[in-house]
């Protein structure tokens, strides 16, 4: 019981911290519980739309509400890292940028099934393009801080870790039980003059895989990533032409023939390495912010996880302590 009691008196202190109506302090930004309120009531509307909940509740006394709302001010407090970084490196979203996304998306959903949505949830348009502006900035500061902070070098050092997703390859293979059956196969299709018809002969009649006798071997065209290891591997190492020596792999032993090798260059896929590189960088932006205690949450609404940056509800291990110091945040949405 002293261990509840200790829990919700630190939280009462921290909320006092925060005043009546604080959700959470980002660097010199405050953001407040009508914002949260808002930005839920728009989460909520797109949540029916795409049949997927907004945020999720945790354990007994938890409400989708309060699971909503700390949902919502996670998104807030990211957005306001980024609008803090974009400030001081003059980034912005036009409003030419904002509206082509903003009507792409209303069209995943049918004509007028947005607006509809967002009515029912007592919120506007513009409301909905608060959010949506505040999720573009941050894909925009996410991809700055990327090429701020990581050189050519690392984005090549990427592209050569993920070569495997930037290979397509058209391989023949037999499969076969052993290393003894391989290593005959192996001997065989190497001999002087024969020829990929032989390979595809020989694979129609003695390879295990399934599929062989419809088409003697030949996989079509394939991103080398949809590979097991093993075969990825090998089929990296290969050249146009080439015949490997057996490989073994969880489905027996293979022996391919490399008939077509495309290696998507690393300048075609440099902005995609950006791009991937951008999630965890400003994550571990805002994780330095809130090591150097620029972000605060208000414990009324949970605490912020350090590596998801979502706001988690909080709760004790002792089974006499309530579920949340406090209690969930219920605020309700402003009319219109």
């Amino acid at each position: 019981m002293f261990a509840a009691a200790l829990i919700s008196f630190i939280a009462l202190a921290l909320s006092a911290c925060f005043g009546a109506s604080a959700a959470a302090h980002v660097q010199d930004t405050d953001i407040d519980d009508v914002q949260v309120a808002t930005t839920a009531s728009v989460f909520e509307a797109i949540s029916v739309l795409s049949q997927a909940p907004c945020g999720e509740t945790d354990g007994e006394g938890d409400t989708p509400e309060a699971a909503c709302n700390r949902f919502a001010l996670g998104a807030l407090i990211q957005f306001a890292v980024a609008q803090d970084y974009a400030a001081a490196h003059d980034l912005s979203v036009t409003d030419a940028d904002l509206n082509e996304t903003a009507d792409l998306f209303a069209q995943n959903f049918g004509e007028g099934a947005l607006e509809s949505a967002l009515e029912a949830q007592g919120v506007t348009h513009e409301d909905f393009l608060a959010v949506l502006r505040g999720s573009m900035l941050q894909q925009e500061v996410a991809k700055a801080i990327v090429t701020e902070g990581v050189s050519e070098d690392d984005l090549r050092v990427a592209y050569e870790a993920e070569l495997a997703s930037h290979v397509i390859v058209q391989v023949d293979h037999i499969l076969v039980a052993t290393a003894e059956e391989a290593q005959e196969v192996y001997a065989k299709v190497t001999a002087p003059g024969f020829s990929r018809e032989d390979f595809q002969a020989l694979a129609a009649k003695i390879s295990k895989d399934p599929s062989a006798a419809q088409n003697e071997g030949s996989l079509a065209s394939t991103p080398v990533i949809q590979f097991v290891p093993e075969f990825q591997a090998a089929v990296l190492a290969m050249e146009n032409g080439e015949i490997s020596e057996p490989v073994q792999t969880e489905f027996g032993f293979h022996v391919i023939h490399m008939v077509d090798k495309e290696v998507t260059p690393f300048e075609e896929v440099r902005d995609d390495l950006v791009a991937s590189q951008a999630g965890p960088a400003f994550a571990e932006h805002a994780r330095d912010l809130l090591a150097d205690e620029q972000i605060d949450v208000n414990p009324r609404y949970g605490r912020l996880d350090p590596q998801t940056l979502t706001v988690v509800r909080i709760t004790s291990t002792d089974p006499a302590a309530p579920a949340s110091p406090t209690g969930p945040v219920n605020v309700a949405p402003p009319e219109g």
